[in-house]
């Protein structure tokens, strides 16, 4: 059946199909925006482009956007590995609970922790104020710095476990012979497990860089957010594009730093299911260093539940809050889950391509992480924005085309590290004894991507949900999303709609992830059935 021409007719004509949308989806937007500004370019419309790039501002304006994402980057770096490395000497099944976990916080977006930390400030300044002391200013570069940290130390912790994981105990253990057990961990796993530590670093180096919700809710600019008033002043894409040219110079460095390490990680993880010989011994000063580390994670999930939960005050303002968006929740759950359905077997068809062609593919598929948001919607908007497309642009599959534009390389890293460790051997072994493929499909293979799916989707939905930048140049007229009112009432100080629909969105990732378990648990009636057993 294999070795059939009308086979490998159809699966060059799958690969064909797969590839172009791949191309549309996440390169798209990029191509489309490096056309028009050709264009822009002929038609001699760029008389004063020497005024338009203001590069003294501009650069002076990416320093200060670099040097805040580099400090987020690097103090979730030392809050994620300081407490990764009290998890990873657990060693037990629960460490993997505990990394997606971790992982899931990333549902709660940056600017809900904005309301929270703010509100959090104020509350222990009228404690402090009613006994004289003075009030703390939370504020500028310093405050929203501090929130972005908090909001991802929960996946710079959870990706720093998942690279230790990729570290061999055993040489760990054969190192504590020689010297003590501190020195084993620094000059044995952390050198191992360095490029997929870097690696997470770098990437939470760019969703800082590309992003500006946080910052802009401390009425501060960055690059990004200049790249979005620039295209709101002038209706310009070329112009959009021809500011963003010194980011993207700057994240497609980054970018291709990020790819190398990555390939540099270790194929397969050492299983984490084995018991310590003898548990790690740490000085007393780095015991503490992880305590705090750990207190670090408890306060991010702490101050926003109860920030919010005070903020809400009852159950009837919740309420109202919900009435009140009713629109906007019911849109944004019903695209972000569509986003997250249809971008699994683009995402699944992506990742099999960077395992089959490399290097290129990496930088194709992941050159959307590296974008500004604001720039992919300004990108969404040159290619669907005409007479053809108008169906799509006037309506809200435009959103969903965002949340695929923005987040379908997130799910392919997903899937491409599930691939590598997927053994090969019995996958080979089942396509040969079930020549239906159909039946392999089903029966075999999904059943062993399942949890990847579940993750997959999972993490492209929670994403969809609290999006921002992009949606807000996508979004079509007379509609909404629930994160675009939140931004909103944000500037309004209405704090008590804001806590309430801040709720809503963990209640959405809640019911969606029953939904998938769901979906999983009865792929059981397609599996055959073992004789004697019951299902």
């Amino acid at each position: 059946m294999y070795n059939s021409p009308l086979f490998w007719f159809r699966m060059n004509a799958i690969r064909f199909f797969g590839t172009a949308i791949i191309l549309l989806f996440v390169a798209g937007p990029l191509v489309t925006l490096v056309l028009d500004t050709l264009l822009w370019l002929k038609d001699d419309q760029a008389s004063d482009i020497g005024a338009m790039l203001s590069w003294s501002r501009q650069l002076s304006l990416l320093a200060k956007s670099v040097v805040f994402s580099a400090a987020v980057a690097l103090g979730d770096l030392l809050i994620g590995v300081i407490a990764a490395s009290l998890f990873w000497t657990w060693n037990t099944k629960f460490n993997r609970i505990l990394a997606i976990g971790l992982l899931s916080m990333i549902a709660v977006p940056p600017y809900m922790h904005a309301v929270a930390w703010r509100f959090a400030v104020d509350s222990l300044n009228g404690v402090t104020g009613s006994i004289g002391m003075p009030a703390f200013a939370f504020k500028g570069w310093a405050a929203a710095w501090w929130v972005q940290m908090m909001a991802l130390a929960p996946v710079g912790a959870g990706l720093s476990l998942l690279g230790l994981f990729s570290v061999d105990t055993k040489l760990f253990e054969a190192g504590r012979i020689a010297q003590s057990d501190l020195n084993s961990f620094r000059r044995i796993v952390l050198p191992i497990a360095a490029p997929p530590l870097l690696a997470a670093t770098g990437f939470i180096f760019l969703y800082t860089l590309v992003d500006y919700s946080v910052p802009s809710s401390f009425l501060l600019t960055t690059y990004a957010l200049e790249v979005f008033a620039e295209f709101s002043a002038n209706h310009s894409a070329a112009r959009a594009l021809l500011i963003s040219l010194p980011f993207l110079a700057l994240t497609l460095i980054v970018l291709i730093l990020v790819l190398e390490l990555l390939r540099q990680a270790a194929v397969r993880p050492v299983s984490v299911d084995a018991a310590w010989t003898c548990e790690p011994f740490w000085p007393r000063w780095f015991t503490q260093l992880q305590g705090f580390a750990t207190a670090l994670l408890l306060l991010q999930l702490i101050v926003p539940i109860i920030s919010l939960g005070m903020l809400t005050e009852s159950w009837s303002a919740l309420a109202g809050a919900i009435r009140s968006a009713s629109d906007e929740i019911v849109q944004t759950a019903w695209t972000a889950a569509l986003a997250a359905i249809v971008g699994l077997p683009i995402a699944f068809f992506a990742a099999l391509r960077i395992c089959e062609a490399g290097r290129y593919w990496w930088l194709l598929v992941l050159l959307p992480i590296g974008i500004p948001a604001p720039l992919i919607g300004i990108g969404l908007i040159s290619l669907w924005n005409n007479v053809a497309t108008a169906v799509i642009y006037d309506g809200a599959l435009i959103l969903v085309l965002t949340y695929l534009a923005r987040f379908l390389p997130i799910a392919a890293l997903v899937f491409y590290a599930q691939l590598r460790r997927l053994d090969p051997m019995p996958v080979d072994a089942a396509r040969i004894l079930m020549p239906n493929r159909f039946r392999f499909w089903v029966q075999i293979y999904m059943p062993l991507m399942m949890r990847t799916c579940i993750a997959a989707s999972l993490l492209m939905f929670v994403l969809a949900l609290g999006e921002l930048p992009a949606s807000l140049l996508t979004i079509p007229a007379g509609t909404g999303t629930i994160t675009i009112r939140i931004y909103n009432y944000m500037h309004y100080g209405a704090t008590e709609t804001v806590a309430g629909l801040c709720l809503v969105i963990p209640l959405l990732t809640i019911i969606y992830a029953i939904f998938l378990f769901g979906v999983a648990g009865s792929w059981r009636f397609f599996l055959p059935k073992i004789p004697g057993k019951k299902t």
